[in-house]
């Protein structure tokens, strides 16, 4: 039996069809770099066995590809929402213990809060809430404070917020506090604050000697949450 090499040459344009080719005939060898582009795939044919570990990058997604469907429960931490994005992801409140402190005659005095309540962001330090960076925005602040028993029914107790060290953000005073306790006073706000803007309490009386603040969560505290840009 004569056997007829055919060469390459004597082969006409497009005379190999899908059905000359054997099965399993064309392997990676026979294809040139950059030969199979996306036309040349069926629709579905790339399956999660043919693409390689860590092939696919962020600049492989088109905007929007990712969505819900494709984020698996709890895979999204504290570290990956945006300073600022959710009205409660600043938020704050911290009191002053157990410990009564006493504020000296005519002085006006940082109340000292050093036992939190809760601080999501982690930006309440040192009896001070500061404005992270990405968080301004509008701030609902308040503190309150009550005066122990060794205040007079006719002493006067002042509060006051402060951002930084001048911007007043208002005072409140007491004039008829209770001889047993109970005498309390209060502020509330609403401020537009900048990053890095600070917020602290003071107190301040003029009514001679030494006079203490009650302890305690619901006693003297101050707190503050983020609402919006």
């Amino acid at each position: 039996m004569t056997i007829i090499t055919v060469k390459t040459g004597g082969i006409a344009a497009d005379a190999v069809t899908e059905a000359k080719i054997a099965d399993d005939a064309v392997g990676t060898e026979h294809l040139t770099a950059n030969e199979v582009d996306t036309a040349a795939l069926k629709a579905d044919a790339v399956t999660a066995a043919e693409i390689a570990d860590n092939a696919v990058n962020s600049e492989h997604f088109t905007n929007g590809s990712v969505d819900t469907a494709h984020i698996a429960d709890l895979q999204i931490t504290s570290g990956k929402i945006a300073a600022g994005l959710l009205g409660g992801t600043i938020a704050f409140r911290a009191h002053n213990g157990s410990t009564t402190q006493n504020i000296s005659n005519a002085t006006t005095t940082q109340v000292n809060l050093g036992t939190e309540s809760f601080d999501i962001g982690g930006n309440f330090a040192s009896n001070t809430f500061t404005v992270p960076s990405g968080g301004a925005g509008k701030y609902v602040l308040t503190c309150a404070t009550r005066a122990d028993s060794s205040w007079a029914a006719t002493d006067n107790l002042i509060i006051r917020m402060y951002i930084g060290a001048n911007d007043d953000l208002g005072g409140g005073a007491s004039n008829n506090i209770p001889a047993a306790h109970g005498g309390s006073v209060n502020i509330q706000t609403i401020a537009n604050l900048a990053d890095g803007d600070t917020v602290k309490m003071y107190v301040y009386h003029d009514e001679g000697g030494t006079e203490g603040l009650q302890p305690g969560p619901a006693s003297t505290f101050m707190s503050g949450v983020r609402i919006g840009a």
